[in-house]
């Protein structure tokens, strides 16, 4: 019922604008603020990094500036809104800015862009302080340590994109045993970890995050510590 309200309304503004003759003057931005795994993922229903809860839907709309139908495979974010529609509004964009404008993509232009997507994020309730780093491969959650964690699924989480696209499967600490024998024969993924810890530090540095430089370098540590015992 409240995507059919959603579709309707969206429907009666664009109609409207149409009316007024307004649709090329008029650029029209459709995004949602968080997605929802209904406690699938632990006792908190959107305040996870999992892909239920960070991956939202982002579709603008401008006739005659816009083409219709296309798709950006880069990473994008809410926090490009701004300085995007400051840029069409031909307004300065503050440096201070964590986005960027995405009218060079929308334009169909080839330009750098962010190697991965950066989140930060609290769990209510115990104040659960997390910082994770999408690839297009792989992702990894950090979680602050504390001592409890009400029932939540895990310290630390790496998640194999690729093969386990639903992040069913956490292979931050392999091989290992589990009830179902699933982690038994998994390899170690010492390499892996590493490298994505330090991508994710250099996502953390760049906005002036530091508690996720702190949470990066712990894990550093830790992934030193499996080098060292061979794993």
């Amino acid at each position: 019922a409240a995507v059919s309200a959603i579709d309707d309304n969206v429907g009666r503004l664009v109609t409207a604008l149409e009316d007024a003759g307004l649709t090329q003057d008029t650029v029209i931005v459709y995004y949602s603020d968080h997605g929802d795994h209904f406690s699938y993922r632990g006792s908190d229903h959107k305040f996870t990094c999992h892909e239920d809860s960070i991956k939202v839907p982002m579709v603008i709309s401008w006739p005659g500036t816009i083409a219709a139908g296309q798709v950006i495979d880069p990473f994008v974010g809410l926090q490009d809104l701004m300085p995007t529609l400051l840029d069409w509004a031909g307004l300065e964009i503050p440096e201070y800015l964590h986005g960027r404008s995405l009218v060079p993509l929308l334009e169909g232009k080839s330009v750098p862009w962010r190697e991965a997507h950066y989140t930060e994020n609290v769990i209510r309730g115990p104040f659960i302080e997390q910082r994770s780093v999408r690839t297009k491969e792989w992702k990894l959650i950090l979680t602050r340590s504390v001592r409890f964690l009400q029932g939540y699924m895990a310290l630390n989480e790496l998640y194999d994109l690729v093969e386990d696209p639903e992040e069913e499967l956490n292979i931050y600490k392999t091989p290992r045993q589990d009830s179902h024998n699933r982690f038994r024969n998994t390899p170690p993924q010492t390499e892996v970890i590493e490298s994505l810890v330090q991508l994710l530090k250099r996502q953390a540095a760049e906005i002036d995050d530091q508690l996720g430089v702190d949470m990066a370098d712990f894990t550093l540590v830790e992934m030193q510590k499996r080098k060292a015992a061979g794993e």
